[in-house]
């Protein structure tokens, strides 16, 4: 009860907690509208994915090779040359995305075994096409 009738307490009480109610219910119309309806296409979603994977599995491939000795910046700018190149092919021609291979085959990366995690991930995702 000390703050009961006080200028800094009475004005929260009685605007801001009733507009945060009213806030909220805006919130959830506009979320139940942005939902409702909403169709998903399971085959899209993987074909989008397959596409991009291999571009964010680049930092577990680069983390990988730092933690074999491999400079940073070099790594960087090996997987962003291998990485321009793909889109390039992707864009210009219609190719797969075939990051992950260009990467095995690059003499850079060859013993340096960077793609553990990323195969494992590849791999998995190919088994669920399937599955």
């Amino acid at each position: 009860q000390w703050l009961e009738r006080t200028l800094d307490d009475s004005a929260i009480r009685r605007i801001d907690i009733p507009e945060m109610f009213l806030l909220t219910d805006a919130l959830l119309i506009l979320l139940d509208d942005v939902t409702n309806g909403i169709v998903v296409f399971p085959a899209m979603i993987r074909s989008q994915l397959q596409q991009e994977l291999p571009f964010m599995a680049t930092e577990n491939i680069i983390m990988k090779l730092v933690h074999k000795g491999v400079s940073r910046q070099e790594a960087h700018e090996w997987i962003r040359v291998l990485s321009r190149e793909t889109v390039q092919a992707m864009k210009m021609e219609g190719a797969k995305n075939d990051l992950i291979e260009r990467i095995k085959m690059d003499d850079f990366f060859v013993g340096a075994s960077p793609l553990d995690i990323t195969c494992f991930w590849l791999t998995r995702i190919a088994e669920t096409d399937m599955g």
